[in-house]
């Protein structure tokens, strides 16, 4: 079969075509092979991604039909091209999820003594960020700053105020917010803190949160539509948990925090906390709140998909390689294509997974390649194969994760603060490795293996307001112990925009991170002395 009819091989071909799938010989290993090289294409890249972000798979969101179409796409293609598939049954993981919607019983208003300032439409003016079963609220407001009780760190919002019975107000982000150090170290520990504000708030008594945005940064508090919730899907195993989870927590938006405070009132309050690097008290009194919610949930069956090359003398270890196959889904009638995020890691991988299955010899270890569902709502895809790994994680020597490698990263005041002020012109060779500083060995390698390739590998972003460490699938490896090496072109102006087109990829530099990524993963798989760990690193779990 030529490439081009592999290429265009189609959905309707996808259920003959996973069965065929056979595995390589094996041979002795040396350098990676030139002919696995020479074979990950401009060509092939942009003929798959033009398919791959199309419209007709609707922004690939998980559980919809698009991403079930788009994932057999990735089936039949590795099908075609002989790779073989991970599990006994096929290339599908499947992975039972819960589709979360508000019924139409859902309100929220405020009032001051007794008379109405207003009642809120969801998905509009506020949305639900934690609550996920039938509660109603009604109570009198209290300001505690950020919502953080940390005294050990200096930073305790809750020092002498009583919001037992009442439900609390606190602004989103964390102490120090944009800069370089916060009351608790690093922006990466000062998030760690602010995950903590319902737990707290619950332990002080209160009856329920409202977050407001964060005038030092407003455009980081999303409110996403009732669509949006309604495509909330959590992991089976917390189930349970979740179904019993009557706290509420609402995020609210601009318009109703301006009916919480006076003008100019919470920028004040915001600007004495950055500057004296302590709470601030502010007065609500007079104030109540009522709301309510009602819950439906569906049960969604979605998938990752895994292929394999068996490994020769090792083939009980495994370096894995990765990519998100989901995207956002719709906004309203506009498809969101997502072709860098992530269609080019997606086909990207599809590359990787034929250079492997037909360079003439295999690897010594077995290299696994997977797709991954749901990054988009919360990582679960990967999240689901490290509780569930072909093999087991502790013989998992590595991951490369590639997730959005198609672009020139360029500062965007909307989506890039805290990141430089980089143009696109500057980044026209640049790739950003994530995870290097809990890793030196993985640091080593990806440098060794861009050697002949000569891209600027960017080590950056491990920590940083972004928080891009723990942005991507990577993150769910590097918690089990697994040395990650995240692959990353950067945010640009159309991330999470309708824009992300086909059209726009730099795919030379994509076919090089792929030549790169392929010789880091040939070096995975056959050294004698695979990376590990920093001593004494702490994940940050």
């Amino acid at each position: 079969m030529s490439d081009r009819m592999r290429r265009n091989v189609t959905l309707v071909c996808a259920a003959v075509l996973l069965a065929a799938a056979s595995p390589v010989a094996a041979q002795t290993v040396g350098a990676p092979p030139q002919e696995a090289l020479n074979s990950i294409t401009v060509e092939e890249l942009m003929g798959m991604l033009k398919f791959y972000s199309s419209d007709w798979m609707q922004g690939r969101a998980t559980g919809e039909p698009g991403y079930d179409m788009a994932t057999d796409y990735l089936a039949a293609s590795l099908a075609a091209s002989g790779v073989r598939p991970a599990l006994p049954g096929g290339y599908f993981q499947e992975i039972d999820m819960v589709k979360y919607g508000l019924s139409e019983d859902f309100g929220f208003s405020l009032m001051r003594g007794g008379s109405s300032m207003g009642t809120f439409e969801g998905g509009t003016h506020f949305n639900l960020s934690s609550g996920y079963a039938d509660w109603k609220l009604e109570g009198d407001l209290v300001f505690a700053g950020y919502g953080i009780s940390a005294p050990d760190n200096g930073w305790d919002d809750y020092a002498g105020l009583d919001v037992a019975g009442k439900v609390v107000v606190a602004v989103d982000l964390y102490p120090g917010f944009g800069q370089e150090q916060t009351p608790f170290g690093t922006p990466q520990e000062a998030s760690r803190a602010v995950r903590g504000r319902t737990a707290t708030a619950q332990e002080k008594g209160a009856l329920g949160l409202i977050i407001v945005p964060n005038p030092l940064a407003p455009e980081r508090t999303r409110i996403r539509s009732l669509e949006q919730m309604m495509t909330v899907s959590r992991r089976p195993e917390l189930l349970e948990r979740v179904s019993q989870e009557t706290y509420p927590v609402i995020t609210v938006n601009g318009e109703v925090a301006s009916r919480i405070f006076a003008e100019g009132e919470l920028q004040r309050v915001v600007d004495r906390m950055q500057s004296s690097g302590r709470s601030q008290r502010l007065n609500l009194s007079g104030l109540t709140v009522r709301a309510h919610a009602s819950m439906n949930r569906v049960p969604v069956p979605t998938r990752n998909v895994l292929a394999m090359v068996e490994g020769t003398d090792l083939k009980d270890e495994y370096v894995v390689l990765g990519a998100h196959a989901d995207h956002t889904g719709m906004r309203g009638d506009e498809v969101m294509n997502g072709a860098d995020d992530d269609g080019s890691g997606s086909v990207l991988l599809l590359e990787l997974a034929e250079a492997f299955t037909n360079a003439g010899q295999r690897p010594r270890r077995t290299v696994i390649f997977g797709w991954w569902c749901g990054e988009e709502i919360g990582l679960l895809g990967a999240w689901h194969y490290t509780r569930h790994p072909i093999g087991s994680l502790e013989k998992t020597v590595g991951l490369i994760q590639m997730d959005m490698v198609g672009r020139n990263e360029e500062y965007d005041p909307r989506k890039s603060r805290g990141l430089p002020e980089e143009t696109a012109e500057q980044n026209a060779n640049a790739v950003n490795c994530i995870g290097y500083s809990y890793s030196s060995d993985m640091q080593a390698l990806i440098s060794r293996a861009n050697e002949p390739v000569g891209l600027e590998v960017k080590f950056r972003y491990d920590a940083g307001t972004q928080n891009l460490l723990r942005r991507s699938d990577h993150w769910n490896f590097l918690q089990m112990g697994v040395p990650v090496a995240f692959l990353f072109t950067g945010i640009h102006p159309d991330y999470h925009e309708p824009t992300d087109t086909w059209d726009k990829i730099n795919y030379p530099k994509m076919a090089r991170i792929g030549q790169m990524a392929f010789r880091a993963a040939w070096e995975l798989a056959n050294t004698d002395n695979p990376p590990k760990l920093n001593p004494g690193v702490d994940i940050g779990r």
